[in-house]
């Protein structure tokens, strides 16, 4: 957010229509510098609350993964990805530009489904099996695991593949095998930087060429594209968001409790809000509103600079409590964590562009599927 913000604020320039004053400006960036610090703050208690109560944590630490199991989702991944894709019309359909693909599906709600169903048991299994592999924890039958583990991976690249699917759906996928499986303290953090840097600026904006058919491949300046494009719309969301806060003032909540009820039909909760990004978008009279909304922006929406300050700061907390239960679960293997860590480090980026409904979803139903594989260690 920071290179793609300057961009614009130098040039003048957002991704979608709009103007925003000098205050508007500054406050945006107001939002920005203090959810950093209450973040930073966040994840200094989470280091002392982790080490006072580290006795208490072990129950993550003690829900390990279960090979049985990874192979018993495995086989149901199989069988439910294998009918969605005879009902969707078979596996030329599956890199079809990405746009034609849900066209398939009579309604959101049934790709949704079919989506989660086609992708998240398989994946979840390529997981589990890699970090039982990487722990040497495959004692017995060592050749079926090893043979069941290439199958799932070469179905993985056919069923997760960045054709027909979002960018933040296959970078997940890819980033999190490939954090579960390197050494992280072989790699420095300037190699991870360096490596972050390029996925973003150049890999990223480029790989939703697949979106939709005939889409012309433009190569243009790294400062044109974080000023036009609108990959990079994580500041100008967190304006318009001002904005929209100025006319309608903050939701005291409401667009959170649409966030953690998102499973609950329309048919039921009627008012039930729809994603901030959208919220927003409607409001400024924008008729595209599949937008974004990044967390801080999430954070302000529900409560204002009080919301900001204490979400920043929980989250923090989270994610340090997060990064000490990985460090730990690295001498008690294949636990709990050792799965999470790895796969919302690459999730975060989708997480944090948000909007929170939609990557707070997608999250939940990949955390239910792990929890299918996990059994309680025996102390």
């Amino acid at each position: 957010m920071g290179l793609a913000s300057f961009s614009q604020i130098l040039l003048n320039r957002y991704p979608w229509h709009g103007f925003y004053s000098i205050n508007e400006i500054n406050f945006g960036l107001i939002i920005i510098l203090l959810g950093l610090a209450f973040f930073d703050l966040g994840s200094y208690f989470g280091k002392k609350l982790y080490e006072n109560r580290s006795g208490k944590s072990q129950f993550l630490i003690n829900m390990i993964i279960s090979p049985t199991k990874t192979v018993l989702l495995g086989v149901l991944g199989f069988f439910v990805s294998l009918y969605v894709i005879k009902s969707t019309g078979g596996f030329n359909n599956l890199f079809l530009p990405r746009l034609l693909f849900e066209s398939l599906f009579p309604t959101t709600m049934d790709f949704l489904i079919n989506r989660t169903l086609l992708t998240i048991p398989i994946f979840v299994t390529l997981l589990s099996l890699l970090i039982l592999f990487k722990n040497k924890l495959i004692n017995k039958h060592f050749y079926f695991f090893f043979i069941f583990t290439i199958i799932t991976l070469i179905f993985n690249v056919l069923i997760n593949n960045p054709i027909v699917h979002p960018r933040y759906w296959f970078g997940s996928v890819f980033l999190s095998a490939i954090l579960i499986l390197i050494k992280w303290k072989r790699t420095s953090a300037f190699n991870w930087i360096c490596f972050f840097l390029i996925l973003m600026i150049i890999v990223f904006p480029y790989a939703d060429y697949f979106r939709a058919e005939n889409q012309q491949f433009d190569l243009k300046p790294i400062s044109v594209v974080m000023s036009e494009n609108g990959d990079y719309d994580a500041f100008q969301m967190i304006l318009n968001t001002i904005k929209y806060v100025e006319i309608k003032g903050i939701s005291y909540g409401a667009q959170l409790f649409g966030v953690i009820f998102f499973w609950l039909p329309r048919s039921l909760w009627a008012g039930k809000p729809h994603g901030s990004g959208a919220t927003v978008a409607e409001e400024l009279g924008y008729s595209f509103t599949n937008l974004s909304s990044p967390f801080w922006a999430e954070s302000y929406i529900n409560f204002g600079l009080v919301g900001v300050i204490l979400i920043l700061f929980l989250y923090g907390v989270f994610i340090r409590i997060l990064h000490e239960g990985y460090q730990n679960s690295l001498e008690n293997k294949a636990s709990l964590v050792s799965f999470i860590a790895p796969y919302f480090a690459a999730y975060q980026f989708f997480f944090l562009r948000g909007d929170l409904l939609n990557s707070f979803a997608y999250l939940i139903s990949v955390i239910f599927f792990f929890s299918l594989v996990i059994k309680i260690r025996k102390v």
